[in-house]
């Protein structure tokens, strides 16, 4: 008789508090109840469902009745839910709380390891709505994961919750995600090379080479040639002459194959220098180039006429 007064007293003190709520939203009421523990102390335990009890609010799909509220309810009407081990005993306290699910569960510690181990009963039925179980290093990794470990417990709650007529909410059909549909490549334009300016940039880099080349080789053998003959012409009376002149003489003969190749590359420098020169002055890159060349050969050294008509 106790236990029925009891009952209907709780069910005038949550009347104003969490039915208006539920009629409002629609939201399943859910507590989280004492777990049992082995080597594990009841401060903890009070931590972790607490911290549990937070997961699920977060959820916002539960009107969670916390521990501390739980404790102030059961406290109104006397009940001592201390000795309450057994779940008839839990689906009882359950329906003093008019709390549609509860969260019933172990909290052991085997070696060094945290086992948690959880179950979701509905109040009216006692039917099994989820479980989840975890096995931790250290109490921390156990804090850290509770969000997650809570999503486990009510998942199949979660994808259909139930209506006020007890018929599970339709789910939403999926929304179909808008083909995406990749825009066409850009046509690549095609390289087109003016070869002119190339083959003017390539003449003109070779010429001024050739240029310097040539000119060096013909430096150096007349600076020989030229030294010699200042040796020779500037000697003082008494000085072996034939000796200076036969000196002159060989290094004339010895160096001038080397002036002469040199004024030939000189000469082939400056011929495709000017060359190249004129295809980059050419206004129009498509422009029809005739090149025409003949070498006159002289006495003392061949001659080149270059033909160039645009």
């Amino acid at each position: 008789m106790r236990r029925l007064w009891g009952s209907l007293l709780i069910l005038c003190l949550l009347v104003p508090l969490l039915p208006a709520q539920q009629a409002e939203d629609e939201r399943p009421i859910i507590t989280v109840l004492d777990f049992t523990t082995e080597s594990v102390s009841q401060s903890e335990m009070k931590t972790i469902i607490s911290l549990l009890s937070s997961s699920l609010f977060q959820m916002n799909a539960f009107t969670v009745i916390d521990t501390s509220q739980r404790d102030n309810i059961l406290s109104e009407i006397e009940f001592s839910a201390g000795g309450c081990t057994d779940e008839s005993c839990m689906l009882e306290i359950g329906r003093l709380l008019a709390a549609e699910m509860i969260v019933v569960g172990n909290l052991s510690k085997i070696g060094s390891r945290y086992i948690l181990s959880s179950k979701l009963l509905e109040t009216q039925t006692g039917k099994t709505l989820g479980t989840a179980d975890g096995i931790y290093g250290d109490l921390d990794a156990m804090v850290d994961d509770l969000l997650n470990f809570g999503g486990r417990l009510v998942q199949s709650v979660m994808s259909a919750p139930a209506a006020a007529g007890g018929e599970p909410a339709a789910e939403p059909e999926p929304e179909v995600a808008p083909e995406v549909v990749k825009p066409p490549k850009p046509d690549r334009e095609p390289v087109v090379i003016d070869w002119k300016k190339v083959g003017g940039i390539s003449l003109t880099t070779v010429g001024v080479a050739a240029a310097g080349v040539g000119g060096y080789l013909m430096y150096t053998a007349f600076d020989l040639i030229n030294t010699a003959w200042q040796d020779y012409d500037t000697a003082p009376s008494g000085s072996d002459f034939e000796d200076l002149y036969t000196t002159y003489t060989s290094i004339r003969d010895e160096k001038r194959p080397a002036f002469f190749n040199g004024m030939y590359i000189a000469g082939a420098g400056v011929l495709a220098g000017g060359l190249g020169a004129l295809l980059l002055l050419i206004p129009k890159k498509d422009a029809a180039v005739e090149v025409s060349a003949a070498v006159f050969p002289l006495p003392s050294a061949p001659a080149v006429c270059v033909s160039f008509r645009y």
